[in-house]
């Protein structure tokens, strides 16, 4: 087992006036156990929680009552549901003018030179690759076109 421990400063036992002295922290108890030994005693309990009917497990009207409440908690943060819903629709607003730059013919060369598809996550460089591609595609229409105008 390699666990790594973490200073401690005892600010207790340190006289008024002197520095703090870091003291390393080790797991006790269930921590210090091996991640095995963890896993046995905790089938152990579960397995006892069964015999004498303790155990619960959640019916799907539980859930989603603690769902719903869950969610009502987290959406009273304003801030939070405000930065959620900016970057959805950022996201969305990417996408669309992802869809404005790569016309569905040329989307199959696209996806073929390995360029990322539509998404949610797609970055201003990624929209410019595809710009510079289309770019490249129409002046090699032009160029077809002109030659068989001649």
């Amino acid at each position: 087992m390699t666990e790594t421990t973490q200073p401690h400063v005892d600010t207790h036992s340190t006289p008024v006036g002197h520095p703090a002295i870091p003291h390393p922290k080790k797991p006790r108890g269930f921590a210090a156990m091996d991640k095995e030994r963890q896993r046995q005693i905790a089938q152990k309990g579960g397995r006892a929680a069964h015999e004498r009917g303790t155990a619960h497990q959640f019916t799907s009207d539980e859930a989603r009552r603690a769902g719903r409440k869950g969610g009502e908690i987290v959406s009273r943060d304003h801030a939070h549901m405000a930065a959620i819903g900016k970057k959805g629709g950022e996201a969305r607003k990417r996408k669309r003018e992802m869809q404005k730059i790569v016309a569905p013919e040329i989307q199959s060369k696209v996806e073929a030179a390995t360029i990322p598809q539509l998404s949610a996550s797609s970055t201003p460089a990624n929209i410019e690759v595809i710009r510079t591609e289309k770019e490249k595609i129409e002046s090699e229409r032009s160029i077809e076109g002109e030659k068989k105008a001649s």
